[in-house]
This record gives C-alpha cells, structure tokens and sequence, in this order.
C-alpha cells in the first residue's frame, strides 16, 4: 500500500511538472507572438504610413474636443481644415508620374493651404493672448477623420454636412456654419464656399478665400 502511495505521488507530482512545463512553453510562445505582431506592426505598418500635418500638431483635435472648444471663448471665426489618410500631400504629390493629370490640382492645393495658415499664425500671434482683440482672433483646428470617431464629423448637420474629406468649414463666433460671407470693405463682394467636399478644385478656391478674409483681420493689412 505504501509502495503504491508512492507511485501516485510521484506520478502526480511528474504531471504537475510536465503540465507546469507546457504552460511555461505556452505563455513563453504567447508573449514571443505578442512582441513579433507588435515588431512586425512598427516595421511594416510604420514604412507606408505618412504622419499628414505633423508640423501642425498642436492644432489637431478630435471630433469629440470640438463643440467644448466651440462652446468656449471663441473668436471671431473658427476654422477647421478636415482630412483623412487619403489626402495628397507633397510626401503622395512625388510619388506621382509627372503627367498625372491631378498632380497640378494637388500641387495647388497644399500651396493654398500654407498660404493659409501663414495668415492664420499671423493672427494667432497678434491676438492669441488679447481677450480685447477678440473680434478680430480667427481660431484653427485640424482634423484627421480617419480617425475612429473623427468620421463622423463629416456627416454631422451642424457643421456642414461636408460629407467628404478634405474639406474646410468656417464657423461664426457662435460655431454656426457659414457658407457665404462678406469682407471688410467689400460689401458687394460675397464669397461663396463650397466647404470642398472632396474636390481638390473647390477645396483650393475655399482656402484662398478664407486667406483673404483672414488677412483682413490681421493688423497688417486689416483694421
């Protein structure tokens, strides 16, 4: 009896260790999968994809930051510039052939864009830190909406309902959507905006737009 009491407790005991050992290899060749998936995402995943915008950074929100931003101290005008991972921006534009018949329009448009936001970081440094001046502070946000939760700004009503990236919406001092406005000085002029919608053409003409009327409330050629 005692000679087979042994037996068991050796047998349980090299059952324990070999079901000790097979865990061991198990979560050894779990956490080798993890870090080789993890490896595989940076290298691979990190080689295609093109960080849009990052000299912009600190101008990027999200969807869901949007209306406490909006329903904060807003200036005179927000705009937001909304993209997606598809956007042609100069890192996409030389990859293209030299004939490729939308080369120009892209070319065009991120020429547009700068020249925008040049006007815009006019303001911002004239009237960032002056509550006084806030009639004449014009507000920017970036937008990724490739983004989880991002995409639905492009179908929200209350901004426009743009549908499509890229695309660039302006918003009174109330967060209301404008689609048309006038320039200082220029009451005859009405300008038109077609919020881009993911034409390139229209996204070009709505930003110089929007330039000028950004550089008309900056001190240097503005009130």
């Amino acid at each position: 009896m005692a000679r087979k009491n042994t037996q068991d407790a050796l047998q349980k005991q090299h059952t324990w260790k070999f079901y000790t050992i097979i865990s061991s290899i198990i979560a050894v060749l779990l956490i080798i999968c993890v870090v080789t998936s993890i490896v595989v995402y940076n290298v691979v995943y990190s080689e295609d994809y093109n960080n849009k915008f990052s000299e912009y950074t600190e101008y990027k929100i999200n969807y869901n930051e949007l209306e406490d931003l909006i329903d904060s101290e807003s200036g005179r005008y927000t705009i937001i510039f909304a993209y997606d991972d598809a956007y042609m921006d100069q890192g996409e534009i030389d990859e293209l052939d030299s004939d490729d018949p939308n080369r120009n329009s892209y070319i065009k448009c991120n020429q547009a864009f700068k020249d925008l936001f040049d006007v815009i970081l006019v303001n911002k440094n004239a009237y960032a830190n002056d509550s006084s001046q806030i009639y004449n502070r014009i507000d920017f946000y970036v937008i990724n909406t490739s983004l989880q939760g991002n995409s639905d700004f492009l179908s929200s009503q209350e901004y426009g309902n743009v549908g499509l990236a890229p695309s660039v919406i302006l918003l009174d001092d109330e967060g209301k959507n404008i689609t048309s406005f006038g320039l200082k000085d220029d009451d005859k002029k009405n300008h038109e905006l077609t919020n881009g919608k993911g034409s390139y053409v229209d996204l070009t003409k709505d930003l110089k737009e929007l330039k000028d009327l950004v550089s008309s409330y900056n001190p240097t050629t503005g009130e």
